[in-house]
Order: structure tokens, then C-alpha cells, then sequence
């Protein structure tokens, strides 16, 4: 009996280890069919999450701070896009804390005297087209009358970088320029109006010469010659800039702005109309008092495209400022830096250069046409100044001097600048006193040589 129960204490001790054994096997086979899906969803919470989260972050802040951009830098450089390469150069342009230690040596007074003495040669080469007497002594040759032609028409460019100086700099605001230029305007207009009709008419009709005539001859050579009145130029010009960089601080406000803005059309019409009664009056089309052409805008069309321009770049370049994530302070200390002066230097002299040899070739080609056709190349040359063309190639001169300017340099004493124009216009006086007083005289012997010859 005990070897019996025993036995079956044994047989049920085998039994319970086997099944034991089984329930081991079980829970090992269920373990290993665990254990890979465990480490894979575990392995993402521990490892992989954290380094891909801090490979985006590190992505974005090398873009940020060392790119200045924001596309993400997980791609290679070479799959980047042209746009995208040059909108990171632009930015590192734009947006970039350190300064350059370059600073041309002539500020926006230089050019405003160069432009005046300039004004004062354009005066002087319409005086000898008038009558070979005046100021004959300095036409010595064809060489000094390409030369002086050429200076005459340095005016209006160098007075064009000199406005856009004040402005950068902000020593003027945009209303103030647009006063001031509209002043000289007019005023200069009815000077040149009270000349030619008190001592130019009045001296030719005591000489014996119908006033009519006269005024008909004076017409014909301020509309065909030389430009009468840069200041009309400058003053629908400045206007254009006007609505397109000016921000109202009362009226327009707000979705209003953008009529404001619409309104640059304005002085694009005036040129234009201005230019087109111009070539009329020049083509015998339609007839022309002598009192409209100094109100007429005579410079060449290309010196208004280049000013057009430059006002919508200065615009564009504000507007990607701030697009960039730049406040409107930061843009004001970005106009003060060197960096940004070289910088519109150089895009002005671009301009200057490309609208230099496109005004070269259009005029080499009027010449050429006229020629084919029987013309004169004095007549062809006439006719092509007259509607503007030829006028631009003197802006490959100025280049140098662009160069070498820079808006940031202010001057101590502002007086200087409020006396320089007077000093201009005096000057443009006394050149219409010397030249009239030449031609008088010339005229006075030429009638006594005439009284002597009838006499004999």
C-alpha cells in the first residue's frame, strides 16, 4: 500500500513538472513573439523620436541663423532652386548687422553744384545755337562744342541721384522735394518767358525784326535745340516718386492706400502728353508760342525710364525688407549704412551704363537710316536731339562720379544748402545777361556795317 501510494505521489509530481515544462515553453514562445513588437514600438518612443525632432530643430535654426532663410536645410544644397539660392543671397544682402568702411567722397551737395554749373553750359549752348556771337570763345573748335554739349546735359541725372540722396537719408521728406521742385519749376519757367519776351524780342525788334518772327525763331530753337527747363522734368518725376515711396500719415489709410498709389499715372500722362506736343511742335504739326516750351518736359525719355526705375527699386527693395521679417525702424537704420549707399550707387550706374549705349545705338541708327534715305547727318542729328534721342549718351560719364557718391554724408551747416540754389540761378542769370549782351553787340556792328556799306 505505501509503495503503491507512493508510486502515485511520483507519477503525480511528473505530471505536475510537466506541466509546469509546458507552461515554461508556453510563456518563453509567447515571450519571443512579444519582445520584437515591444522593441519596435518602444525603440521610436526612446531613440528615434527625440533625434529626429532635434534633427528638424537643428535644420530650422541653421536656417535662421546661419543661412537667413527659411527653407529647411534637411535636402542637399544641390537640390536647391535657383529662386531659393538667390532669395538667400538677397536676404544675407539685405538683412546683415555689419557695415562697410567704403564712403565716396562726394555727398548730395557736389552733385547739386556739378548739376547747376551744368544747367549753366545748357544755357550757354542754346545762346550760341541762337547766334554764333555768343560765348564764341569758347566754341574753339568741334571738340569744345561735343564737350559742352556733353556737360549740358549732366544736369539732370546728377540732380536726379542728388533728390534721391535726400531722400534716403531722409534730410528731406518727399513733400519737401516736391516743392521745391515745382518752385524752380515754374520759377524758372517765367523767368526764361519775362527774358525772352522783354530783351530777346525787344532787342531783335529794335534791330528791325518783326516780334513775331522772333518768337517763331525763339520757338523753334528751344523746342529743336536744348532743354529749356530741367526743372519740369524734375517735377513730374519727383511727383511720380512722390505716390509711389510716400506713405500719407492722414488721408489714405488703410485699403485707401492703394488709390493713392494709382495716382504715379498722373505725372507719366504729363510726360508723355508733354513729350508728344513737343515732337509736334518740332514736326511744324501744330504751332507752338514761344511762352509753352519752357513749361514742356524736354529730357529724354530714357532719363525718365531710369528714374521710374530707380523709384520703384528703392520701393521694391523696402517691401522685401520687411517681407523678410524686418521692422519699419530697422529698415530706417538699414538706409543709413554704407552698405546700402554703395549699393544704390552701383545700381544707378548700371542703369546710367545700360541706357547710355541703348540711347548710343538708337541714335547711330538714325543716322544711319537717315543717311540711306539722302538725309544730312546735321539735319538726322537735330531731328534725333530734338525728340530726346542722343541726350543720354553723356550719362557713361557720370558714372564715375555716381561712384564715388554716397547719400550718408551729411553736412554740418544746412544754410549751404538753401544758398546753393540761389547762387544757381544767379549764375543762370548772369549767363543770359553775358550771352544777350554778345549778341547785341554783334548785332549792333553788323547793322552799322550794313548802314556803312548803303552809304558807300
Amino acid at each position: 500500500m505505501e509503495k503503491t501510494s507512493k508510486r502515485k505521489q511520483n507519477q503525480d509530481l511528473k505530471a505536475i513538472k510537466k506541466e509546469l515544462a509546458m507552461l515554461l515553453s508556453e510563456q518563453k514562445e509567447a515571450n519571443n513573439a512579444l519582445l520584437p513588437s515591444e522593441t519596435v514600438q518602444s525603440e521610436p518612443e526612446v531613440q528615434d523620436t527625440p533625434i529626429v525632432q532635434n534633427t528638424d530643430v537643428g535644420a530650422a535654426s541653421v536656417a535662421i541663423d546661419n543661412q537667413q532663410d527659411q527653407v529647411s536645410l534637411h535636402k542637399p544644397v544641390k537640390g536647391y532652386t535657383k529662386k531659393e539660392l538667390r532669395k538667400v543671397r538677397l536676404k544675407n544682402r539685405l538683412i546683415k548687422p555689419n557695415d562697410i568702411k567704403y564712403r565716396g567722397i562726394f555727398s548730395y551737395r557736389y552733385l547739386r553744384a556739378f548739376a547747376w554749373i551744368s544747367i549753366a553750359i545748357s544755357q550757354i549752348v542754346l545762346l550760341h545755337s541762337a547766334s554764333e556771337a555768343a560765348y564764341s570763345w569758347l566754341y574753339w573748335g568741334t571738340g569744345s562744342q561735343l564737350v559742352l554739349r556733353e556737360f549740358a546735359d549732366m544736369s539732370m541725372p546728377l540732380f536726379l541721384v542728388a533728390t534721391f540722396a535726400y531722400i534716403l537719408n531722409r534730410q528731406k521728406t518727399h513733400a519737401n522735394m516736391l516743392i521745391f521742385y515745382f518752385a524752380s519749376y515754374f520759377g524758372i519757367a517765367i523767368l526764361e518767358v519775362f527774358m525772352f519776351r522783354r530783351y530777346a524780342i525787344s532787342i531783335m525788334s529794335a534791330m528791325g525784326v518783326e516780334s513775331k518772327i522772333t518768337a517763331e525763331l525763339l520757338g523753334a530753337l528751344a523746342g529743336q535745340k536744348v532743354q529749356v527747363n530741367v526743372f519740369s522734368d524734375l517735377a513730374v518725376l519727383t511727383a511720380f516718386n512722390f505716390f509711389i515711396n510716400y506713405t500719407p500719415k492722414k488721408h489714405f489709410q488703410g485699403k485707401y492706400l492703394k488709390w493713392f498709389r494709382v495716382m504715379c499715372i498722373i505725372p507719366i500722362l504729363i510726360s508723355i502728353t508733354s513729350y508728344v506736343v513737343r515732337w509736334l511742335g518740332v514736326n511744324e504739326e501744330i504751332t507752338l508760342p514761344i511762352d509753352v516750351y519752357p513749361f514742356l518736359t524736354t529730357k529724354s525719355p530714357y532719363v525718365h525710364i531710369i528714374f521710374i526705375i530707380i523709384s520703384l527699386w528703392i520701393k521694391y527693395r523696402e517691401q522685401l525688407f520687411l517681407k523678410f521679417g524686418a521692422t519699419s525702424d530697422e529698415y530706417e537704420k538699414f538706409l543709413k549704412t554704407r552698405r546700402n549707399s554703395l549699393s544704390f550707387s552701383i545700381q544707378v550706374s548700371k542703369l546710367f551704363a545700360l541706357f547710355s549705349l541703348i540711347d548710343f545705338l538708337t541714335l547711330f541708327t538714325f543716322l544711319v537710316v537717315g543717311g540711306i534715305q539722302g538725309y544730312e547727318s546735321e539735319l538726322v542729328l537735330a531731328y534725333a536731339q530734338s525728340i530726346g534721342i542722343g541726350q543720354c549718351t553723356g550719362l557713361f560719364f557720370t558714372i564715375p562720379i555716381v561712384l564715388l557718391f554716397s547719400y550718408t554724408k551729411s553736412h554740418k551747416y544746412q544754410s549751404i544748402d538753401i544758398i546753393l540754389p540761389m547762387v544757381g540761378v544767379a549764375l543762370f542769370v548772369l549767363v543770359y545777361i553775358e550771352g544777350a549782351y554778345e549778341i547785341a553787340l554783334n548785332l549792333i556792328k553788323t547793322a552799322e556795317t550794313a548802314i556803312a556799306s548803303a552809304g558807300v
